[in-house]
């Protein structure tokens, strides 16, 4: 059975809002670590605001990294079928 447009979409949809939970997740994993890491050496919050800073960047250049690759291939299969 041929798959519809709307399932394209929510497939897409889920793809996307799966993104925004990669950056949530990473970015509260590293300040956690970073708050327990300021816990354990007493040097609150100099550890937490790093693991926030961090986090967030690691998980928006690891989403960038997806988003480019899901162009190139919709690219690609928009170019074999000429659409």
């Amino acid at each position: 059975m041929p798959q519809t447009s709307h399932d394209e979409g929510d497939r897409q949809a889920y793809r996307y809002a799966s993104l925004g939970m990669q950056f949530a997740g990473g970015t509260l994993l590293f300040a956690g670590l970073g708050f327990l890491l300021d816990r354990w050496l007493h040097i609150l919050p100099a550890l937490t605001v790093t693991g926030v800073l961090v986090g967030g960047g690691l998980s928006f250049y690891s989403i960038y990294r997806k988003v480019l690759a899901d162009q190139a291939a919709d690219k690609a299969a928009k170019d074999r079928t000429g659409r």
